[in-house]
């Protein structure tokens, strides 16, 4: 990273006094000029140029010119002393610019960048070295017959610098400046640490005392290499490190006790470059390990599409604790689906984005933002009824300007489900904030509406209680609405099963009056499988009067995403009567625009059921991902439908999809069909089935079967 302007004369100052101070311990300690078996400079100098900039190159000769200036090195002359700085600062700098290039990151949190860096120290330190001997033997310093001893020690002396002490610093400089990653910040327990650190410096005393026996060195280094190995496996890059420096120090440490020749120096140094690759990729493989197990666990509970929280994690904020007042707005795009036809998913996805961008601007301090499916965003605050009403007016307004993406601009209308209270569950706001936003949605969409139910505790209590008393005298009942051809006989293909409740007092209720509390109390997962007997004894019925003749049903996405009901729905067919062929199950798109709903609707298909989609055309499903999904049958939302006879592109766009599934066999129902000119353009449009009031409205089972006597096909 780049020092700001005013950091540059502190960085460089600082430098040069630490260069110089190592240097001057080093040569001190030893009594031999140019002599080093640990030589910190070189990490020093590594790091400096990596983390600041290859501007601070010209550092190095300062430095080594100040070495000169202050103790008189005899080995150096002046001219000799900046020329080794030029070396030094024009290799290494080298060396990181083409780390830079190459893409390598310190701190090494990753194998490959790991493996990278232990190459590039070796490299450096050689060539740096061998041309520092070259010109020391030039100049005369340095005789001939140890030019090849002394390079050795340069170059494992640098190699051991680079990799053991620019980690270290660059890990310091890392978090003074508050971005080391989070592999880093990874810590081990106090007490393993200090254990581990003193273990390894113990070793390494006994390893240095025995160092001219290379059996018993051997065998000490192998018992030093454990716990730097152990080390670096349970705590990562970090520990790594910790053993790295514990090695290194212990090493410097009893090398200047014991008056250590340079050869026995040169074999302590080659077992620390061991110790330390082998620490290095150990711990870039635990810190990889970590990340990605942080990054597996972020997904599974973020869209992959645009990076919000998922159903998951709503459903993890939907567990959570009643707060004293609450409101959970829900979002729909009107009309988003379209924007599959003739528009790729990448464009698709970037509009989406662009979606998410803009309500997250209006709502930034919310406590919970994310996607729930498809277009439907989920947002959840702390407020009264009036701060809903405010944060759905200031959403629907950011919308008015158009979004910009994939090269072209959108506008948008939005429909907005609003559920509020106060200490309510938060799982019955979302159900409740869901609801109003499909009751939107039917209304044509482009406004917002505020969830009917009272706040009253009592009076849904007693509708619980109603809906328990419901399922056990069997209140519920079955109307069906049929499903025509559209050509001129209007014939009679089959019929949706409509759930209705026969109230004792209120008479006879639709699913909008009581389908929210009956999925709340749990009660829907108790009357689905009476759901699925009925309609399948209806079509066992109306096979025996018009062959291929199918009951359609709707299920809940509790139902659909659970195994055990998705195993018995056809041997709760066969008993009823009926074939699973013979019936169609309807599920929203919005639940099949899910990316994990391939397997789900595999198994729905593998029951002989036929599986049609709901609603198409309000959510984000594209028709080669309905291929993928074994999908039959597609029914046009209403919403598509309403702007067909008087839209010319919205009957370009309707024909053009009936198109794209036909190719790929998908049969197209329009549905919610109201007037006889929308049926009438559907089928100039090509379309061959419909549905809705201006064909026939729902009835029971006996009206349906007058109804059906009456078409020739009965």
């Amino acid at each position: 990273m780049r020092a700001r302007p005013w950091q540059s004369p502190i960085v460089g100052a600082v430098f040069v006094v630490a260069w110089v101070a190592l240097d001057w311990t080093t040569l001190a300690l030893h009594r031999a000029p140019g002599f080093s078996p640990w030589y910190p400079g070189a990490g020093l100098t590594v790091t400096l140029l990596y983390r600041f900039g290859v501007r601070y190159a010209p550092l190095v000769v300062v430095a080594e010119m100040l070495r000169w200036t202050l103790y008189h090195d005899p080995a150096y002359a002046l001219p000799t002393a900046a020329i080794q700085g030029v070396i030094v600062g024009g290799v290494y700098a080298g060396g990181v610019l083409l780390a830079h290039r190459s893409g390598l990151v310190l701190p090494s949190v990753r194998v490959r960048d790991a493996l990278a860096f232990c190459g590039l120290a070796l490299l450096l330190a050689f060539v740096t070295s061998a041309l520092s001997v070259a010109l020391h033997a030039s100049a005369g310093s340095l005789s001939p017959s140890g030019a090849m001893d002394q390079f050795r020690v340069f170059w494992l002396g640098d190699a051991v610098g680079i990799l053991a002490f620019a980690p270290v610093l660059d890990l310091a400089i890392s978090a003074a400046r508050g971005y080391a990653p989070a592999a880093y910040r990874r810590v081990l327990p106090a007490w393993a640490e200090l254990s581990a650190v003193a273990l390894i410096a113990a070793l390494n005393v006994v390893a240095l005392g025995v160092l001219r026996l290379d059996p018993q060195r051997a065998i000490v280094f192998a018992l030093v290499l454990v716990p730097v190995a152990a080390l670096a496996a349970a705590g990562g890059m970090r520990g790594a490190i910790i053993g790295i420096a514990a090695v290194d120090v212990a090493l410097v440490a009893i090398a200047i006790v014991s008056r250590v020749d340079a050869s026995q120096v040169a074999g302590g140094q080659l077992d620390v470059i061991l110790q330390t690759i082998l620490a290095l990729v150990l711990g870039a493989m635990t810190s990889t390990r970590e990340r990605l197990r942080i990054l597996g666990r972020w997904l599974l509970l973020h869209d992959a599409r645009t990076s919000l929280p998922n159903r998951a994690a709503l459903e993890t904020w939907a567990r959570g604790p009643e707060s004293s007042a609450m409101w959970v707005a829900c979002i729909d795009l009107d009309a988003f689906g379209l924007l599959d036809i003739g528009m790729t998913r990448r464009d698709a996805d970037a509009v989406l984005q662009a979606a998410c961008e803009t309500i997250g601007a209006t709502v930034s301090d919310a406590q919970f933002f994310g996607r729930f499916e498809s277009d439907a965003f989920v947002v959840a605050h702390a407020g009264d009824r009036e701060a809903a009403l405010a944060a759905a007016e200031r959403i629907a307004r950011a919308f008015l300007t158009p979004l910009r993406a994939a090269g072209a601009e959108f506008r948008f209308t939005l429909s907005i489900g609003i559920a509020h209270g106060v200490r309510r569950d938060r799982r019955a706001l979302l159900i409740e904030g869901l609801a109003a936003m499909a009751e939107a949605s039917e209304a044509g969409g482009n406004r917002a509406v505020v969830f009917a139910s009272a706040d009253d505790p009592a009076d849904r209590a007693r509708l619980a209680s109603e809906l328990v008393r419901a399922r056990d005298d069997e209140q519920f009942l079955l109307h069906y609405q049929p499903i025509h051809e559209l050509d001129g006989e209007r014939r009679m293909v089959g019929a949706e099963a409509l759930l209705r409740w026969q109230h004792p007092t209120r008479g006879l209720l639709r699913p909008a009056a009581f389908l929210t509390q009956l999925e709340l109390s749990g009660l829907l997962a108790d009357i689905e499988p009476w759901i699925v007997r009925e309609a399948a004894a209806t079509a066992s019925e109306l096979r025996a009067r018009v062959p291929g003749m199918r009951v359609w049903i709707n299920i809940s996405a509790g139902a659909l995403f659970d195994p055990a009901f998705v195993e018995a729905l056809p041997r709760i067919v066969r008993r009823a009567g009926a074939q699973p062929s013979e019936l169609v199950i309807e599920v929203t798109e919005r639940i099949v625009s899910g990316d994990e709903i391939g397997p789900v609707l595999e198994r729905l298909h593998a029951t002989g059921v036929h599986v049609a989609i709901d609603d198409f055309g309000t959510g984000h499903s594209s028709l080669g991902r309905l291929r993928a999904a074994r999908v039959d049958i597609i029914k046009l939302d209403r919403s598509l439908v309403a702007a067909i006879d008087s839209d010319r592109r919205a009957q370009s766009m309707t024909s053009a999809l009936r198109e794209l599934a036909e190719g790929i066999a998908v049969t197209v129902v329009g549905e919610g069909i109201e007037t006889e000119a929308e049926a009438g353009a559907l089928q100039r449009c090509g379309y061959r089935f419909g549905q809705g009031y201006a064909l026939s409205e729902p009835m029971d089972r006996a009206a349906l079967r007058a109804y059906l006597a009456r078409y020739p096909n009965a």
